[in-house]
Order: structure tokens, then sequence, then C-alpha cells
């Protein structure tokens, strides 16, 4: 918490000095790279400001999150303006375009941040995100490549190559990659989850299992492992181990939408109405509009004749 507010005073203190002096590119490029590290570290301090109930605070940097993406692109364009051929505002606007899912226009700034900068792995490691996020796997995989050949022992690249090969369906190629990346970094949970991914699809449920339960092992407030792996349980009709995942995940996340819809399938095929209603209610405050919840609340009303508490 005090280095998410040292990180909120720091953002304060350069968009104060960029008002002031406008035409330096040096103090819009700080302010741009303090409200992109403010926007990547808020989370994590929101939620632990909401486990000690420091409510104000939540409230406080809720709303400061919720600009600081916008105002990092603004200020990265206006270093831009002023200084066309800097690479690193290019570099941090390729990254703030990835998080706004814009990547036509991300793979756009991140080829010219290359073109002028092309020794940088960190700017091939930003180009090959984004034109993974563009669906362009054969480039992606080109790209990390690349990287891989600048610096061999660069597990995000192999991270981004398991990615590109498994966007293109070689999948054995993918986990080979994969499990590059892992074994240069062992607490690379996104690779562990990307494996889980490619196990899964061959059909390597056990071992697809494992490398979920070592993603959630190595970043346990992570929501997307328990997702994957209650899926996993849900496909081989293990109920009760769907339940406990989901339901372990939705701590951290209470408003993870996908893992309240498998939690509630779950205690369907239990016969947990009362329960499966209750998540399935939860998903529309929400979502008012998810068809698919509407219709299983529906379901469970009519079959079981439980009183909905939302209309």
């Amino acid at each position: 918490m005090q280095n998410l507010q040292s990180q909120q005073e720091q953002l304060s203190r350069y968009r104060q000095e960029a008002k002031q002096r406008p035409q330096e590119p040096e103090v819009w490029l700080q302010f741009g790279d303090a409200a992109f590290d403010f926007w990547q570290n808020a989370g994590q301090g929101i939620r632990i400001a909401k486990e000690v109930n420091q409510i104000s605070l939540v409230w406080e940097w809720l709303e400061e999150r919720n600009s600081a993406l916008e105002e990092a692109n603004s200020a990265y364009s206006r270093v831009l303006k002023l200084a066309p051929e800097s690479a690193e505002a290019m570099a941090g606007l390729c990254q703030v375009l990835i998080e706004q899912f814009e990547p036509a226009k991300a793979v756009t700034i991140c080829q010219r941040a290359v073109q002028i900068s092309p020794a940088q792995s960190d700017l091939y490691l930003a180009l090959s995100t984004a034109l993974i996020q563009d669906s362009q796997w054969a480039k992606a995989e080109v790209v990390a490549r690349q990287v891989i050949a600048i610096e061999s022992n660069n597990d995000d690249a192999y991270y981004q190559l398991g990615n590109a090969l498994l966007g293109q369906e070689k999948v054995d190629e993918g986990i080979v990659a994969l499990q590059k990346s892992i074994s240069l970094d062992p607490n690379a949970n996104l690779a562990y989850i990307r494996l889980g991914d490619a196990l899964d699809w061959k059909n390597l449920s056990e071992e697809a299992i494992l490398a979920y339960r070592q993603s959630i092992k190595v970043a346990p407030s992570y929501p997307l492992a328990y997702e994957r792996l209650g899926q996993v349980y849900s496909k081989q009709k293990r109920w009760e181990e769907a339940i406990l995942v989901y339901r372990e995940g939705l701590k951290y996340f209470p408003s993870e939408v996908n893992s309240l819809k498998g939690l509630g399938n779950a205690l369907v095929k239990l016969k947990r109405w009362e329960e499966a209603l209750a998540a399935y209610e939860k998903v529309l405050s929400f979502d008012p509009e998810d068809a698919e919840s509407r219709q299983m609340r529906e379901r469970i009303v009519q079959q079981q004749k439980v009183k909905p508490t939302s209309p």
C-alpha cells in the first residue's frame, strides 16, 4: 500500500510538472511512465486496501486507476509530437495500446520503435505481444525468434513464441517453447497457464491439472488459473473438485463471471439448487443481460420451485 501511495504521489507530481513545462518531452515521458506504472500496480494495492478495510483508499485508487491508462496514452502521444523519434515513448505507447485492446495501432507504433532501436529486445517483445493480440500468429513467431536470437535466455521470448505457435495450432512446438520459458523462470505463472491450455488441448488432463496447480502455487491471487482448472475438472465430471477450485479463485476476484458460471454449472450437476441459483444471480448482478445465466436461473426456478432473489 505504501508503495502505491508513493507512486500516486509521483504521478501527481509529474502531472503538475507537465502542465508547467508543456514543451519538454522528457517531462511528458516521465508522466506517461508514472501513469502506466500506477495503472499496472493499482490492482494489487486496491485488493490489499479492501482486505484491511481501507475503503476510502479503495475508491480513491479506483478513480485514479480509471484515468491513468488514458493519461499515459496522452502523455506518450505528446512526447511523439515533441520528439517524433523517441523510441521510449513509442514503447510506452505500444504497451498502453495493448492494454487498451488496440492491437492494430500497437503493431504500427511498435514496428516504428523497432526500426529506430533494432537492438532493444523489449521492443520486439512488445511487438510480438501486439501481433499475438491481433492474431498475426506467424509474424509474432518470427519476432519472438528474433528476440531469442538477441537474448537466448529470455524467458518472455519463449513464452511469446509458445503463444504464437499455439495460435498456429503447432501444439507440440508450443509446449516445448513454454517448457523452456518455465525452465528459465520457474515462477512464470502465465507460462504455466498456457502450458496447461496446450496439454488440455491434447487431452492430457492430469498434466494440464499439474500445470494449472503450479500457476496457482506461484501466483495464488491470479484468477485465470482457477478458471482453467475448474474447466478441466468439469470436463472430467469431477464436480466437487471444480466447485472447490472455483470458490477458491472467487475469493480473490468475486466478480469473475466465467468462474461464477462454472461454479453454477457444477452446482447444478450436483442438484445443489439454491447454491447454483445464488451463483447465477451473482453473475446477473454484474451483467444483467447475460442470456445464459438468465436461462439457467429460470431453469432452476421452474424445475425446483426455488425463489429468485432478483428480477
